[in-house]
């Protein structure tokens, strides 16, 4: 979930850029950056309606290993449709990995209400550490040259983070 968010609100100030560097104008860009928005929005209706991902650790570990890698496509993409695959598959995982998080975090905390608050606590987390993330990533770029590298050293280290955390949480229920 951190992840997700955090990434979502880095991104979301540097699409513009993104489709700029495609050649796309403004109300283009509009359409294609809401295509990210969108496919969350299907997710989320998906995942209510069909039950089947309950229970399955499928869904959080390509989340898990998915979202990392629809980011790069789209901050990296060098064509229009590398960056709508990118989108995508980061919204198609961001849709599930918020929907998923609320929904384990309910059942395992028989629908507590620090459950709610704790996933409402990590979106807010993402909100915040998003663009911080940008503004490490930009100075970075300065030192470095490139704002897409700068983008990338700022947001590994919460990647790896993200990643290590979910990687041993999946291992342990794995495990049990």
């Amino acid at each position: 979930m951190l992840s997700s968010y955090a990434l979502l609100f880095l991104l979301a100030p540097l699409l513009p850029e993104v489709f700029q560097r495609l050649g796309c104008g403004v109300g283009e860009a509009t359409l294609w950056a809401a295509c990210l928005d969108a496919v969350r929005l299907a997710t989320f209706a998906s995942l209510a309606l069909i039950p089947l991902w309950h229970g399955r650790l499928s869904p959080l570990l390509l989340g898990t290993l998915g979202l990392p890698l629809g980011f790069c496509a789209i901050l990296l993409g060098g064509s229009l449709w590398v960056v709508l695959l990118g989108e995508i598959v980061f919204g198609m995982l961001a849709g599930i990995t918020y929907y998923a998080a609320l929904y384990y975090a309910l059942v395992v905390k028989n629908a507590a209400v620090d459950a709610g608050g704790a996933h409402e606590g990590l979106i807010g987390l993402g909100l915040v550490l998003g663009p911080l993330l940008g503004l490490v990533g930009q100075f970075a770029a300065r030192a470095g040259g490139s704002y897409v590298v700068g983008i990338l050293v700022g947001a590994l280290p919460l990647i790896l983070a993200c990643w290590f955390g979910s990687l041993r949480s999946l291992a342990r229920v794995r495990a049990a």
